[in-house]
């Protein structure tokens, strides 16, 4: 998938790119970023990485997209629910919410 995104002057280094993205990314509530990994190529972004949901993927991919100087993303990220599933047990759990309290 290649998406134009602007003029030949519009150019930035790709080091700036990455750098953009990366606090981009660091600053979404949605995403896991510590698990996304930024490489830059002649203005072509690759993310990489693991998430939790489709939705956080999508989110970074749609993201980073509209940054000057991309033209175009390639987005490697898998999802992994099992790695960023919430914790459940007697440490979240809400006082008398396990069934063994209900009797």
């Amino acid at each position: 998938m290649r998406h134009w995104m602007g003029p030949e002057t519009e150019r930035r280094s790709d080091v700036d790119i990455a750098r953009s993205a990366e606090n981009l990314l660091k600053g979404m509530k949605s995403v896991a970023c510590h698990s996304v990994n930024v490489k830059v190529e002649g203005g072509w972004l690759t993310l990489t990485g693991e998430v939790g949901s489709e939705y956080e993927r999508q989110s970074a991919a749609a993201v980073v997209i509209y940054l000057l100087g991309v033209t175009g993303v390639s987005d490697e990220i898998r999802i992994r629910p099992d790695k960023f599933a919430r914790k459940s047990g007697p440490d979240f759990a809400m006082p008398g919410s396990h069934p063994s309290s209900w009797v």
